[in-house]
């Protein structure tokens, strides 16, 4: 169930909202038995839910303060900081639909030469995708091993239980059996402790091998380096406070001298670069031939824009006022389709 789905009366959900719902499941994840965590951990939501868990809240904030600077700061000109903020959404919108595009075309490409036991399901499919919601991506695997589940308890177990012995004289595996025979009380606590542990040794057996072990692996790992460099970042205020945020003249000389250092490498080894592309371009002769790709792509991003201007005349009225709201002192906005529901209220603009 998704967090609009469980709010009642249509209740507008929040950016905070969207945090701590994504926070309570991203913790509940870590705490699940193994195979289960590691199943979420290989698809690439789990990442990308991460992400939107820790910026969420600033990426409100930081649009809170640019929306109130266009209309409280008098001495700047904020002409120029709407032309160049409007110019890079500009860019990133077109971004972000041509890496949408392309990556829909290499799937559908692989697709067509891929033997059909190599083809991925919808349900796999749809997993996949990084922006789909961490419940989406719990319940659709759920979906998917659930056949397995049950036919294990169907069968109730067969055929992959380690001797009893083995398990009893390798105390290794943390494991202890109890032969309970038939007619004998199996609920008791010890009973249940077992069944516990053997459903989890079977679930391994059955759910681990299906699992891609390097993409787990490789997606901690990115995970951990996420976190470690989200944690590290610090806005322009938190960064003032603990000294860590510097103008270039509160630098000491050697740091100084670092940076113009650091400055001249780069620029050296992008001049270096740039010369070796002039040269393969030397021996070119004629224009290169049109990509039709690149033009149906451009052509498909065209539409895009034009149906998401068509078809959001709402959001467009909701964002005009906010943005032009410099001559209103107290007035309520309801943003329900802005990137994920944000719910800004009651700006006391001057």
């Amino acid at each position: 169930m998704t967090l609009a789905k469980k709010e009642k009366d249509n209740k507008i959900v929040k950016a905070t909202d969207v945090t701590n719902y994504n926070k309570k499941i991203l913790e509940v994840i870590d705490e699940l038995e193994d195979v289960f965590m590691k199943a979420v951990y290989c698809r690439p939501g789990h990442y990308a839910t991460n992400n939107i868990a820790f910026w969420t809240d600033e990426f409100v904030k930081q649009l809170i303060r640019f929306i109130y600077n266009l209309s409280a700061l008098k001495s700047e000109n904020i002409g120029d900081v709407l032309a160049q903020f409007t110019k890079q959404l500009d860019d990133m919108n077109y971004y972000l639909f041509r890496a949408e595009y392309f990556r829909n075309e290499v799937v559908a490409s692989n697709e067509e030469v891929s033997p059909p036991e190599f083809l991925m399901t919808k349900l796999d499919k749809s997993m996949n995708v990084q922006n789909k919601g961490i419940d989406y991506i719990i319940a659709a695997i759920i979906k998917v091993f659930l056949p397995t589940v049950r036919e294990i308890r169907k069968k109730k177990f067969p055929e992959y239980v380690p001797p009893y012995e083995f398990i009893n004289n390798n105390p290794i595996l943390g494991l202890k059996s109890v032969v309970v025979h038939e007619g004998e009380d199996a609920d008791n606590e010890e009973s249940a402790d077992d069944l516990f542990l053997v459903r989890m040794l079977y679930y391994r057996q059955m759910i681990a091998g299906r699992l891609p072990s390097t993409s787990y692996e490789l997606n901690k790992s990115n995970l951990e380096h996420l976190h470690e460099k989200n944690r590290q970042w610090r806005n322009r205020v938190d960064a003032i406070k603990n000294g860590s945020f510097k103008e270039p003249s509160e630098l000491t000389l050697e740091e100084k001298k670092k940076n113009v250092r650091d400055n001249i490498a780069e620029r050296k080894a992008y001049i270096e670069e740039a010369e070796k592309v002039l040269a393969e371009l030397e021996n070119e002769t004629e224009d290169s031939e049109r990509d039709l790709l690149l033009t149906e792509m451009q052509t498909s991003f065209e539409e895009h824009c034009l149906t998401v201007d068509k078809e959001n005349k709402r959001l467009h009225e909701i964002l005009d006022k906010l943005v032009g709201g410099g001559n209103a002192r107290n007035y309520e906005v309801k943003c329900t389709t802005f990137l994920f529901p944000v719910h800004i209220m009651r700006f006391g603009f001057r």
